[in-house]
This record gives structure tokens, C-alpha cells and sequence, in this order.
């Protein structure tokens, strides 16, 4: 009834979504963050929380002993690098586990820095792999936040039709300026394609 005043947070809404026989395996190195989620998870056995550099724990934690995982991997952008580091994270994950569902975050600042990004990742080939961007206002190629975008490895097949509904839904509400807007496109084949 009113404006946004609190984010859940990804895990969080990550826990929502398990089921009973799933775990949570969640990574905060900042130490505030770490100390709330900690303790926002403290009795739940189903939750682990740590506080490692988090190219470390996606390296120490895949594959896990399931076979099975949603992974994502939402790096705070605080340091140069941190696309080259996305794409060898992907490559990693690939060689390790190659069937993970795994979603990369990052923040839309420079909109040239995005799209050699998605070059990158196309050129590596990548079987599915699909890039989602939500723009809430144009990317000016600066420091301000215009958006967020999401590259998923071996999303599930409804994920692609649902997010060509979604994405322009969020773009008119979230909007915050001209420029306003999204792309949804396949940086490597899609699951029609077979590759």
C-alpha cells in the first residue's frame, strides 16, 4: 500500500522457493550482510550461510552432491574486472558442471562494457545461454545504475516466452527516465535450437 520501503533480498526469496528435500547454500563475504543473513538463517537447517570470497566458494561448492543446482552469481562490482571474471566464472562452472542452471547478475553502467560482455560469452559458443536486460532509464556509459541484466545458462524452456511478457511489464513500471526498456536475446543457441 505504498512506496517499496524494504527488499527481501535474493536469499530470501530463494528460501521461499525451496522445497523440502532442496538446501540453500548462501554467500555474503561483507561482514554486515553476512552477520544479517546469519542470523535471518540461523535455525534453519535447510540454510548454510558463509562469508567466502565468492569465486572461491563457486569453485569449492560445484558440482554439488545433488547433481542439481540454480546457482547465481551476483558479484558487487566493486573492483575492475568483474566481467572477465563472469565469463571465467560461466567457463568454469561449465567444465565443472556442465547441466547447472546458472545465472550471472550485473549492474548496467556502461552500456558498451555490457555488450563486449555479451561478445565475449558469444564467442565462447555456449549452448543456451540467454542474456535478459532491464533498462529503468538510458545507459548513459557513466557511473549511474540505468539497469540490471541477468545471463543465464541452461534456462528452463518456459523461462525465454515468460520473460518476453515480463521484462516489458517491469520496464513501464520500474521506469525512471527516457531510455527506458529491455533486451532478451540468445547469446548462444537456444533449447529449440539443439545445440
Amino acid at each position: 500500500d505504498g512506496p517499496l520501503v524494504r527488499y527481501p533480498g535474493s536469499p530470501w526469496l530463494a528460501r521461499r522457493l525451496l522445497r523440502p528435500r532442496d538446501r540453500l547454500v548462501a554467500n555474503e563475504l561483507h561482514g554486515g550482510d553476512h552477520k544479517a543473513l546469519a542470523m535471518l538463517f540461523a535455525h534453519d537447517k535447510q540454510t548454510k550461510i558463509l562469508a567466502l570470497d565468492g569465486w572461491i566458494a563457486l569453485k569449492s561448492l560445484v558440482p554439488p552432491t545433488e547433481r542439481r543446482a540454480v546457482l547465481l552469481v551476483d558479484p558487487p562490482f566493486e573492483q575492475a574486472g568483474e566481467f572477465e571474471r563472469l565469463a571465467d566464472g560461466l567457463a568454469e562452472v561449465r567444465r565443472r558442471f556442465a547441466t547447472a542452471t546458472l545465472l550471472l547478475w550485473y549492474p548496467i553502467k556502461d552500456h558498451k562494457a555490457v555488450q563486449r560482455f555479451q561478445r565475449t560469452l558469444a564467442a565462447q559458443n555456449v549452448p543456451k545461454l540467454l542474456a535478459a536486460d532491464l533498462y529503468v532509464q538510458a545507459a548513459r556509459d557513466n557511473d549511474r545504475l540505468a539497469g540490471a541484466g541477468l545471463v543465464i545458462l541452461n534456462p528452463p524452456f518456459t523461462l525465454h516466452p515468460e520473460l518476453d511478457v515480463l521484462l516489458p511489464f517491469l520496464a513501464r513500471l520500474l521506469a525512471q527516465g527516457p531510455g527506458h526498456g529491455h533486451a532478451l536475446q540468445w547469446l548462444g543457441g537456444s533449447p529449440r535450437d539443439g545445440r
